[in-house]
């Protein structure tokens, strides 16, 4: 996703270089500012001076952890809602309040509510599920798990040479898997969730941590979580696609390969619901995302699609693994041995 920068918000190639390295390179080690300064020839004064503008602007939201959350021992899941337009606030209240969701977004749908949610386990999922269902009373409520991953990773192209642009995989979605008891979580929880910018930002024994979690595949990344519309991506839609259960690799990997794709998954399919992949797709605006669309389709061979534009972020905050209690009775937080 090519980041122009929104009007007032002019990047130099200084600019360039340091949101290139700290959101896709950045350095664990005991002073990754003056590694980052180093490599963008500046001094670190003068780094984590642009950096907390950078802040200040909306740029770079905060610099930390990317969790894998079914490495850490989570069930995740995607749901979908459709509430009445009037009871669209209270409902995003009660959403926002349940433990474990992390995103909370309205769309432009009947289903109008998606969000994200994190348990411990499948059934602690359920019964929070069946608890929102009593206190919203949502006309339909759409529960769909993951089932592989084809791309995932906002990682904007910043005109830099030598970006990855996002990690692209493509096995299924492994069950979750133990996460070790309760004093490797609280280890986890020492990971500071928004590095702050001093010259040495990680607290004693974290650098250790952090590159342990990266080797497990715990954590996916470290780094900086840039703003797409602060950087002049002011469209953002998850955008739901039917193909047949036989072409969703084929289908899968042509949707991912776009610049403009920054989330691609599988998911299960549901009653009067066909759609089998989904993606996110990030541009300047409709005109520019309505022909990045037409491609993609042709890619894919769709019979289908429905696009849910986001018209508000309702919640959106870093997943953090240790706020789950372990389970120590059976290994994890999510119960399998």
């Amino acid at each position: 996703m090519r980041a122009r920068g929104r009007a007032g918000m002019r990047l130099d190639a200084t600019d360039r270089r340091v949101l290139a390295a700290l959101q896709d390179s950045f350095p664990v080690c005991r002073r990754p500012y003056a590694e980052v300064a180093r490599r963008a020839r500046i001094s670190e004064k003068r780094l984590l001076h642009r950096i907390a503008g950078y802040k200040a602007q909306g740029i770079v939201r905060r610099i930390g952890p990317r969790w894998d959350a079914r490495a850490c021992g989570l069930d995740t899941v995607l749901v979908a809602v459709s509430v009445p337009r009037l009871k669209v606030r209270a409902a995003a209240a009660r959403i926002g309040a349940l433990a474990g969701v992390t995103h909370n977004y309205l769309r432009r749908h009947p289903l109008n509510v998606w969000f994200t949610l994190a348990s411990a386990s499948p059934a602690e999922r359920r019964r929070r599920l069946g608890e929102l269902r009593r206190l919203i009373r949502p006309r339909r409520m759409l529960v769909l798990p993951a089932t592989r991953l084809f791309k995932l990773g906002v990682v904007f192209d910043l005109g830099v040479r030598g970006g990855k642009g996002g990690e692209i995989s493509r096995g299924p979605i492994p069950a979750p898997r133990p996460a070790g008891g309760a004093r490797p979580r609280a280890a986890l929880g020492r990971i500071p969730n928004d590095l702050p910018l001093v010259s040495a930002p990680f607290p004693p024994g974290t650098v250790g941590a952090v590159r342990a979690c990266l080797a497990s595949g715990r954590m996916r990344r470290f780094g900086a979580v840039l703003d797409g519309r602060a950087l002049g991506l002011g469209y953002h839609a998850l955008v739901a696609w039917k193909v047949p259960r036989e072409r969703v690799g084929e289908a899968g990997r042509a949707l991912a390969s776009f610049e403009a794709v920054s989330h691609c998954y599988a998911r299960r399919t549901a009653p009067s619901w066909p759609y089998a992949l989904y993606t996110m797709v990030h541009a300047r605006d409709r005109r520019q995302a309505s022909r990045v669309l037409r491609e993609m389709s042709a890619a894919a061979k769709d019979s289908g699609r429905a696009i849910l534009e986001t018209v508000r972020t309702l919640k959106r905050l870093p997943l953090v693994p240790s706020a789950f209690p372990a389970d120590p009775g059976r290994g994890g937080p999510s119960g399998r041995p």
